[in-house]
């Protein structure tokens, strides 16, 4: 192909995507007149949800947490109990274990912090 129809060709598609990228945020409004006005606030009890979320969140890190402890306890003994070979085989294993642990507790810290300076932002 010619480089001037590529060029060509890549203007148009660019112009094409600009028109779709402004198009796409376009709001409509539709306007009441002032008798047709209803007010029909409702109400949602954020904290409810909020409670329940974080008892889930809860549940979540203390499971992860006893999970990750026991296995690392099996592991201990296993690695204790067991012969050369299969001690470089349990080093090999903890590798993963220790980086999912990480991410575990990792995660759980910066989900916590995310949700203090989410919440201090919304005043809740």
């Amino acid at each position: 192909m010619n480089s001037k129809k590529v060029k060509i060709l890549k203007f148009i598609l660019v112009i094409f995507l600009a028109t779709i990228l402004v198009y796409g945020f376009v709001i409509n409004v539709n306007a009441l007149s002032p008798g047709e006005y209803e007010d029909t606030k409702t109400t949602v009890n954020t904290g409810e949800i909020e409670s329940i979320g974080q008892r889930i969140f809860r549940l979540v890190i203390v499971t992860g947490i006893f999970v990750s402890v026991i296995a690392l306890a099996i592991m201990g003994i296993k690695y204790m109990i067991g012969s050369a070979e299969e001690k470089s085989e349990y080093k090999k294993t903890m590798l993963p274990y220790v980086i999912g642990a990480f991410f575990l507790f990792a995660a759980s810290a910066i989900a916590q912090v995310l949700y203090n300076v989410f919440s201090s932002f919304t005043g809740v």
